[in-house]
């Protein structure tokens, strides 16, 4: 690494062939310019990369001196001093809902925040994933102030390959229009914020439980990845205007929402480059699930937390009046149709704040002894089956951990949240839970991080019983989007349409009347759907006026993706893209396996191998092979086994 002094400017050159400006005016710093990898320019000049720093009361960092740059053995220190004013709006509201203000003296100059200090280290970064070697640096800040209290930093970036916005395409799962996002022409545009109706609704969005806790952009020729060490609370957003020719990167990363010491350190962000040419939307799309899968992996292992896989997945509406007859032919028709876990809504209703009780009972149950037996009686005949059996906990649930403060791994909290569930698993032997997306109502609305959709109660509340409810053995999910634990989130057709691959292990109910609208065949859209591990629930409830029963557009059709999807589910772990839209391709592990499992969308010839034998999973039955070929039938599941050669 080099460290090079210019009159308006640093430059850092990595090993890798990264480079980094560093501007100043004078001693001020003037934040990061332009990146480049090799020739290649990662980002537009235009605007640069530039912290803002405001605390809760009103008080903003208005400009940080340069006291030093360093060289170190992992890269470069800067040392910077904040001049703070007064910007004079804080982040309280008043009961009508306005902004509230600081009316200290408007008129003060910028003064040094004595005491206080902001570090932004820049570091070498190389990562292989998949087929691409992508290399970049890191940078990441730390903050200290004995007098502010800040509670939040905002890290205000651009990113575009070539220098530019135009050329870049994105995929971006949660964006509220589809996770292909080409710009063309400067007059593109688009964002991530949630927008309702002619208003907006969410300007900034969880990056880890809305937003898929990355961002992937391309050009014809190469990628580029941004991602952070490690999940903690962040609020994001990215934003590409009528006019820009760059793509706003804006993170507000959250503190513990104390402030304690005027203190905050986040994990850093890494910049990621690789050259890679790509003339099939095919490979990129392989890319993208290796790097999904990579981060998923690195930040589940950060939480000590278990990566979990959708299943074959029916819904059971007992509240809807059920006898106990009915609720056993409701589980066996739910078993017919292939399930192999089945969702009763409500099961939990007015008794799920997760407490212990007396006795270490859960207070997760019903006083009255009828609906303790109902529920035994659910699980009972599920298990009975080889079914699994969950439930969704609601805003209730997330009160009874909030009132003990969410903590980190040995909190209290968690001691107290293990004992509740453990308490619900000896009361009614549940297998899955699934924490409400809306439970973070029940969070404060605290504005400066202690609470509310913008700090880490969420994220904290969300790993937290994400952990404690794994370690007592059940399988975990949320009721909406989330990095962590499966997806239960219901995604509007127009957006799932031809974009399946993006929606992995999710499970929601079959959008069948979307499907009918859009012009497309039921047992085709389902059949992408599992295909891509996004597995569609079929439900079992009453009918007006008529005999309880499955959904009227089930068929035997869609029982058999479910059974298929169930033999081979152990062997999909890792995803390819078959070009042309042909199918998608899944194999046990990363470097590729002796067995491999295809989902065919359409008929083709595949040159499997002359040692390979293949079997027709949906027709239970071997496939004769002519040559090494494979003649692929459309909407069919081959699994395919390679017979080493041991010569």
């Amino acid at each position: 690494m080099e460290l090079r002094e210019h009159k308006d400017s640093f430059r850092v050159e990595f090993e890798n062939g990264v480079s980094v400006e560093i501007r100043r005016q004078g001693g001020t710093f003037g934040g990061i310019g332009r990146v480049r990898c090799g020739t290649r320019d990662l980002r537009s000049p235009e605007l640069p990369i530039l912290p803002l720093i405001i605390s809760p009361d009103g008080y903003r960092v208005h400009r940080l001196e340069i006291e030093q740059v360093r060289p170190d053995d992992e890269g470069v220190v800067l040392t910077l001093r904040p001049y703070v004013d007064l910007s004079g709006r804080t982040e309280e509201r008043d009961r009508g809902g306005e902004d509230c203000w600081n009316v200290a003296s408007w008129a003060q100059q910028p003064v040094r925040d004595r005491g206080g200090m902001v570090w932004l280290r820049l570091k070498e970064a190389n990562r292989r994933i998949g087929d691409m070697e992508l290399r970049g640096f890191s940078y990441g800040y730390k903050f200290r102030s004995r007098k502010y209290r800040v509670c939040r930093l905002h890290d205000r970036a651009t990113w575009e390959l070539n220098g530019r916005a135009t050329g870049n395409v994105l995929y971006m799962r949660g964006h509220p229009e589809g996770p292909r996002r080409v710009i063309r022409n400067k007059k593109d545009e688009f964002t991530t914020a949630r927008l309702d109706g002619d208003g907006l609704r969410a300007q900034f969005r969880p990056l880890f439980t809305e937003l898929q806790g990355f961002s992937f952009q391309f050009t014809r020729s190469n990628v580029l990845v941004t991602a952070f060490q490690e999940p903690f609370p962040c609020m994001s957003l990215l934003q590409k205007s009528r006019g820009w020719n760059y793509i706003v990167h804006w993170h507000q990363l959250c503190g513990d929402g104390h402030g304690k010491a005027g203190s905050l350190d986040f994990p850093a962000l890494e910049v990621l480059c690789a050259d890679s040419v790509a003339r099939e939307e095919s490979k990129r799309l392989s890319q993208y699930e290796a790097v999904r899968g990579d981060l998923s992996e690195r930040y589940h292992r950060a939480f000590g937390l278990q990566r979990e896989q959708a299943v074959c997945c029916g819904e059971l509406h007992a509240s809807s009046g059920l006898s106990k007859a009915e609720l056993g032919r409701g589980v066996a028709r739910l078993a017919g149709a292939g399930c192999t876990e089945v969702i009763v809504p409500g099961l939990l209703v007015g008794c799920d704040k997760l407490a212990p009780g007396r006795g270490g009972r859960s207070e997760a149950t019903a006083d009255a002894e009828g609906a303790r037996e109902r529920i035994r009686t659910i699980v009972g005949l599920a298990h009975r089956r080889g079914m699994e059996v969950g439930t969704f906990l609601g805003p209730a649930a997330v009160q009874g951990v909030n009132e003990n403060g969410p903590q980190g791994p040995g909190g209290g909290k968690g001691d107290a949240l293990g004992t509740a569930l453990a308490a619900l698993k000896r009361e009614f032997a549940l297998d899955v839970l699934y924490l409400e997306a809306g439970s973070r109502a029940a969070h404060s609305q605290d504005p400066t991080g202690g609470g509310g959709a913008g700090s880490g109660n969420e994220l904290a509340t969300a790993i937290a019983f994400h952990r404690a409810a794994q370690q007592q053995g059940y399988r975990f999910g949320r009721n909406g989007p989330d990095l962590f634990g499966l997806s239960g989130r219901a995604v509007p057709y127009r957006v799932l349409r031809h974009n399946e691959f993006f929606y992995r292990d999710s499970a929601m109910r079959f959008p069948h009347e979307e499907v009918l609208a859009a012009g497309d065949d039921p047992h085709e859209a389902y059949f992408r759907g599992y295909a891509n591990r996004l597995c569609y629930r079929v439900r079992f409830g009453g009918k007006d006026g008529g005999r309880p029963g499955l959904d009227a557009w089930w068929d035997a059709g869609f029982a058999a993706v479910n059974r298929a999807y169930t033999l081979v589910e152990e062997h999909m772990r890792f995803a390819s893209a078959l070009p042309g839209g042909k199918g998608v391709l899944w194999s046990p592990s990363a470097a590729g396996d002796d067995v491999r499992v295809l989902w065919a969308f359409v008929g083709f010839t595949w040159q499997v191998g002359e040692q390979a034998s293949a079997y027709d999973v949906m027709a239970a039955g071997p496939v004769k092979l002519e040559g090494g070929r494979l003649e692929v039938q459309p909407n069919r599941v081959y699994l395919v086994q390679e017979v080493p050669d041991r010569r």
